[in-house]
């Protein structure tokens, strides 16, 4: 009858000294309700000695399978057990050296090397074994290869002969067994573009996306695995067209290893298509519908959608993206994310050929959409509404998109009246400083306009983080004024003498601020100009001492006890 053959079970070595005794005792047969069809599915993927490795997290996998791999592979070769140890601790010894001298141009004497194999050995005799153990090699190494501290030089040697013990081998499947459709399609295709699916390293592949189109369809496959969270190949420099960095470089640097647990990946991922691209476009569809299932989603996230979507090679999806990201546009309240997104799709459209673009109708609609939601924000925008930082950000981008290429035939008169009215009537001097730094580099405030918001942003009679909001918004956006106008450096050296030590020191952070976006040649040009103001040839070298700020802050406060003590005893001119 049904149900009531053998047993098979199939289980861990840990749990099997339990069996016994359960097989012992009368154990009642349990009965399964066997549905009339059941449609299952099964896949075989490889496996690997650096995920077999207790040590890489498997708790109820062995430490240093390579190790072991290499004492039966002797003892299968005719050795004794303890000739078989020996040879194995040799041979792991001779990998760390090499790896150490050819890899990581490490410098591993003869006679170190020599010295690790008779350290092994006599510690393996001290330890009253007849052969070394692994312990014993990984004793020997850190004696004898490590010189220093093990704990700082010693971490590169200590990685390097815990990655020889372990092993890189990788398991094979047999012949015939069964495979996911969308694994076998994947792997073909990474081949047929020239991907090394057995390499044991991480490989560079460089793809050169704006002048050859088949690196483009390789990129695109690249990035249809990393959305599948498939770990396989990993952007390490080059273009970011959905994050919007590396923009200036010509070639993708992608990092590639392929491991079972790209196989793992693809099996899970199977649920999402048979093949990549269909997997790919269902897997995005999911990402689109996540992000429109509560309503419109923000224009950061909708732009950042586009063009993923043509990252990703889904021009034929780009259609339904495209209202999406136009109501995000018209709704979205933020001028920040609207600048951002409008920044985004500018750059979308600036890369025509990498992301063939031009394949795209209602690109350049979307632009102007954007740049006009943007200025009718940025004329509402009065007071605190934005946070500080991302409202100048927010403004320099919209100063770079109208000097790029990306912005087209847009109109640059909106933006400057704009700024004329941020520098003359917004509440934040910091954003006041920025709108003037931005007019004067673009030329269209002249110096007499510049001179005047100095003067008047640097009076004694305004609140010392007024000045210093200005002055931080001033230099960020046009750091040539701090030696080309003249009252810029001697009105803050006055105003800053005229404050107490306390007031300087809690604005301290802001004007250090302020000039952190100068080079050391501009900050060198900077301080000439304030030597002169006091008569001095230059300021002296800088000194760094090496104190924490705490202590800084105690010694700070210790100096103006013994002041206030030497006043109270009339000698107030030792300190003066």
């Amino acid at each position: 009858a049904p149900g009531d053959g053998p047993v098979l079970l199939v289980q861990g070595g840990f749990h099997a000294v339990a069996l016994p005794d359960q097989l012992a005792g009368p154990t009642a047969r349990p009965t399964v309700t066997v549905p009339a069809r059941v449609e299952t599915g099964a896949a075989l993927v490889r496996y690997d000695f650096r995920r077999l490795d207790q040590l890489s997290g498997y708790a109820s996998g062995m430490t240093s399978p390579g190790w072991h791999q290499r004492v039966w592979e002797r003892t299968e070769g005719a050795l004794s057990a303890v000739d078989a140890r020996q040879e194995s601790a040799l041979a792991v010894l001779l990998d760390v050296a090499d790896e150490l001298r050819r890899v990581h141009r490490r410098t591993v004497p003869t006679p170190a090397l020599a010295a690790a194999y008779e350290q092994a050995l006599r510690l393996a005799a001290l330890r009253e074994r007849p052969a070394p153990l692994r312990s014993d090699v990984v004793d020997a190494v850190t004696s004898c290869f490590v010189q220093g501290d093990a704990d700082t030089e010693g971490v590169l040697v200590q990685r390097v002969t815990l990655e020889r013990l372990s092993g890189d081998a990788v398991g094979v499947l047999p012949p015939g067994a069964s495979s996911p459709p969308l694994v076998r399609d994947t792997m073909e295709r990474l081949r047929a573009r020239r991907f090394d699916l057995e390499a044991v390293e991480p490989r560079t592949s460089a793809l050169d996306v704006w002048r050859n189109p088949d690196h483009r369809r390789t990129s695109r496959v690249l990035h249809g695995l990393a959305l599948l969270g498939v770990p396989f190949a990993r952007h390490v420099a080059g273009p970011d067209f959905v994050a919007g960095t590396g923009l200036g470089r010509i070639q993708e640097r992608w990092e590639c290893l392929w491991t079972p647990l790209s196989e793992g990946a693809l099996v899970e991922a199977s649920r999402f298509g048979a093949t990549l691209p269909e997997a790919v476009a269902v897997r995005f569809a999911q990402e689109v519908a996540r992000a429109t299932d509560e309503g419109t989603p923000s224009s950061r996230q909708a732009g950042s959608l586009l063009g993923q979507a043509l990252v990703l090679g889904l021009h034929d999806r780009v259609a339904t993206l495209l209202p999406v990201v136009r109501d995000a546009l018209a709704g979205d309240p933020s001028f920040a994310d609207v600048t951002a997104a409008l920044g985004h799709l500018a750059l979308l459209r600036e890369g025509r050929e990498p992301l063939e673009a031009h394949r795209v109708d209602g690109l350049d609609a979307l632009v102007r959409t954007g740049y006009d939601r943007a200025i009718f924000l940025g004329r509402e925008w009065q007071g605190e509404e934005v946070p500080p930082e991302e409202a100048v950000d927010a403004l320099s981008r919209l100063r770079e998109l109208l000097a790029s290429p990306g912005a087209g035939d847009l109109d640059p008169e909106p933006f400057w009246a704009l700024l004329d009215r941020l520098r003359t009537a917004h509440d934040l001097p910091l954003v006041r400083g920025t709108a003037a730094g931005l007019s004067h580099a673009a030329g269209r405030l002249d110096a007499e306009s510049l001179r005047r918001d100095v003067v008047g942003h640097l009076a004694g009679s305004l609140p010392p983080e007024t000045s210093v909001g200005f002055v931080r918004g001033l230099i960020g956006a046009a750091r040539e004024v701090t030696w080309q106008e003249q009252d810029l450096l001697p009105g803050l050296d006055r105003l800053v003498g005229d404050w107490s030590e306390e007031v300087f020191l809690e604005h301290l952070p802001e004007l250090r601020l302020a000039f952190s976006a100068l080079t050391p040649a501009e900050t060198d040009r900077v301080a000439a100009v304030v030597a002169r103001l006091h008569g001095v040839a230059d300021l002296g070298p800088l000194r760094s001492w090496d104190l924490a700020e705490d202590e800084v802050a105690a010694h700070l406060a210790a100096s103006r006890r013994v002041a206030d003590l030497l006043r109270g005893e009339g000698l107030g001119e030792w300190v003066s």
